[in-house]
């Protein structure tokens, strides 16, 4: 009958405990970057809403914090305020107006333009418009 265990079994054992160890820290961080993800949205939503009451056209290929583009329609007077939205930068990319639909008999279009928001965490909006289009 056997009373220890053999370097082999030892071995093996501590290899198993070392792989579940790496797989749940793994899974640790995985959740731990999503919970932050979690947490943070309603601050990036916020922040990206703001980008989008701006007239971004004549901001395209530039970085701008959200207090350049609406320090001139709101007087913000709160010192800590004003430095949190100079804090928050995106790159502002604007796409091609594009046709998406067309009703050739009313003669009208609807036309979509995308805007990015590059930084950290992307965000991407459409705007659409509709307008007349000519008879071929």
């Amino acid at each position: 009958m056997k009373k220890a265990f053999t370097l082999m079994e030892i071995l093996i054992s501590v290899i198993i405990i070392t792989v579940v160890a790496f797989s749940l820290l793994e899974i640790y961080s995985q959740n731990r970057s999503f919970a932050i993800y979690i947490n943070n949205r309603p601050i990036i939503s916020l922040t990206s809403t703001l980008y989008n009451f701006i007239d971004l056209d004549k901001y395209h290929k530039s970085e701008k914090s959200v207090y350049e583009l609406i320090r001139q329609d709101f007087n913000i007077k709160n010192d800590e305020v004003r430095r949190y939205l100079k804090e928050i930068k995106r790159e502002i990319v604007v796409k091609d107006e594009k046709m998406v639909f067309e009703e050739t008999s009313l003669g009208i279009g609807i036309f979509s333009k995308e805007y990015r928001l590059k930084s950290s965490v992307n965000t991407t909006f459409f705007r659409l418009k509709v307008d007349k289009v000519e008879k071929k």
